[in-house]
């Protein structure tokens, strides 16, 4: 575990719509919170999809080097994408307010609530992870998190489509509804599970250099 002073300005990609819009109610609030204990927030909004990656991209080539992503694991997915796109996802800190549907992620280092997050946060907890980079017939994708294809896109695309406004409980409905509909489906998913923590060794289904990437909180 490394410990480092919170002194450098986060740029903050907020997803207003996560959570089926749980982000947009709770973010002023829990944002307000970590400037009161001394953290400094530079806002950006996210406008539409892959618009967090765009905003991530900009600022990291304007000299950002320290994120808050305030959203779910979708949106801070994106924001990984943008830093690996802007070639300096090696220098980068991302900090996390789990304030999305699942926010599975943050779940695998036993943070669940926004609390908590903003005590690692102030704390400069942070832990170098593995960025894995997925190679497809339409082009690369990067993640932290999880991949899924087949049955587990499927669920996703509905949720997204049909029962965001439900939340967390989304995912039942879309699960039902995918498991009628879908008769033949291969579900692949890769998770990035720490070890002793998180390892700083890029992995991917590819040679690829090594990208490594620290989570602030």
């Amino acid at each position: 575990m490394v410990r480092a002073e919170v002194s450098v300005t986060y740029y903050t990609i907020v997803n207003r719509t996560a959570g089926g819009g749980r982000c947009a109610k709770l973010a002023p609030e829990a944002l307000e919170e970590l400037q009161r204990r001394g953290v400094a927030l530079k806002v950006a909004f996210t406008e539409t999809p892959r618009h967090a990656a765009e905003l991530a991209r900009k600022a990291a080539e304007g000299g950002s080097r320290r994120f808050l992503s305030v959203g779910g694991d979708g949106t801070a997915s994106e924001i990984v994408n943008g830093l690996v796109a802007a070639g300096v996802a090696g220098e980068c800190e991302l900090a996390m307010l789990p304030l999305g549907r699942g926010n599975s992620f943050l779940r695998d280092f036993e943070i669940t609530d926004t609390e908590t997050a903003a005590n690692a946060i102030v704390r400069g907890d942070s832990t170098p992870i593995d960025v894995l980079r997925l190679t497809h017939q339409d082009g690369v994708i990067h993640f932290i998190n999880t991949m899924g294809t087949g049955f587990v896109a499927r669920a996703g695309e509905l949720t997204n489509e049909r029962f965001k406004f439900l939340g967390a409980a989304g995912s039942t409905p879309t699960r039902s509804t995918s498991s009628s509909r879908i008769t033949r489906a291969i579900s692949i998913t890769s998770r990035c599970t720490p070890r002793r923590r998180i390892s700083n060794k890029a992995s991917s289904s590819k040679p690829t250099s090594s990208t490594p990437f620290m989570v602030g909180s």
